[in-house]
Formats: C-alpha cells, structure tokens, sequence
C-alpha cells in the first residue's frame, strides 16, 4: 500500500437494483478483504422502491438513504458521508472509490487503484463491462 494514502471511502449509489446488487456488494467486499487500509464503505439507496435496502442490510456496510434520484446526487451524498468518518485523517491520504450498484468490481480492484496512487495517480478511472444478462437483445447487438 502506498504510505501516504491511510484510509479509503467506496462509494456505492443504489436505484432499484435489487437483482444485481447481491453480487455488487459481494464483489465489493472481496475487493476490501483485499486491501490493506480500513475502509469506509457507503451504500447509497436512491428512492429505492424495490427490496435493494433489505439486500444492503444483510451486508457490513453503512447505508444511507436519499430521495435525490439523480446518481450523481447519489453519489456526492456517500462521498460526504464517508468523508465524516475519516474527518481526522488529511484528505490527501484518503483515497475515494466510486463503483455502480449494477457492477461486478474485481478482487484487486482497490489493490491496482492503491498502486497506481504509489505511482503517483490522483485519479483512476476504469472501465465498465456490461452483464449481457442484463440487456436487452437489441442492446447486446450494439
């Protein structure tokens, strides 16, 4: 792990995502059990109406529950959250990973973002493979 970075805040917006979101967070804590610095996970339910916060809560992570129906409302709102938690720590040593409730992160995915901060990185962005299960026949096509 890179010295300077002490402390990392995941952030996970949540909108009616209640058939991926199992394996979401799965993947998610593979990815903490991972890495060596504690981690503040947040699990943003946005004007969930389906049964996402009854699959959040079988997880360790904190919830948060927002009407924003917006993601990047969503978002911000874990980002502050998660910030409060670690408010001691100066930010330049608190990384902040951002993934989607209908998204599988892979096990070394806040290892690889760590070693590229060793690196020198401020900022990772990465890409995003669709489930295919997930869409439609036209969309799979595209």
């Amino acid at each position: 792990m890179h010295s300077s970075i002490r402390e990392i805040v995941v952030v996970v917006p949540v909108h009616d995502e209640a058939e991926l979101l199992q394996r979401c967070l799965m993947s998610v804590s593979a990815s903490v059990a991972a890495v060596r610095a504690p981690c503040h996970v947040r699990v943003v339910l946005d004007a969930c109406t389906d049964a996402s916060a009854d699959i959040a809560a079988r997880h360790p992570f904190r919830t948060l529950r927002v009407d924003a129906n917006a993601v990047g409302a969503a978002r911000a709102a874990g980002v502050r959250d998660g910030l409060s938690a670690v408010s001691s720590v100066p930010a330049h040593r608190v990384w902040i990973a951002n993934t989607d409730a209908d998204s599988i992160v892979p096990v070394n995915w806040l290892v690889a973002q760590l070693e590229l901060a060793a690196a020198g990185a401020d900022v990772v962005v990465g890409t995003v493979r669709p489930d295919f299960d997930d869409l439609s026949g036209q969309h799979q096509r595209l």
